[in-house]
């Protein structure tokens, strides 16, 4: 998969997220992370995205990873930076190994 393919996916699961909680997700490029693993991307608002409007802002927006392997999708978390969360899949496969 490469890393169009991979954002074609990111779209999809933020039109989901968006669908769910009834607010306009876009996602923030220029923030993507390239691993050798896939992609992570960021996503918030429309409104704070074009338009800077920080009350307009998501909360508990977790950044997510796209697999290059296989296009799954792994939520990382909100309550550490998103270096913790990288680190915990890069060493147990997963974000989260205690769930």
């Amino acid at each position: 998969m490469n890393e169009k393919q991979a954002t074609r996916i990111a779209q999809e699961y933020v039109a989901q997220q968006s669908a769910a909680a009834g607010r306009d997700f876009v996602l923030v490029h220029e923030l993507t992370l390239s691993k050798q693993y896939g992609w992570v991307f960021f996503y918030d608002t429309r409104a704070y995205v074009e338009g800077g409007d920080e009350l307009r802002a998501a909360v508990g927006n977790a950044p997510f990873i796209v697999l290059a392997e296989n296009g799954e999708i792994h939520s990382t978390g909100t309550a550490h930076d998103v270096d913790h969360y990288l680190a915990l899949f890069e060493r147990h496969g997963t974000c989260h190994p205690s769930d």
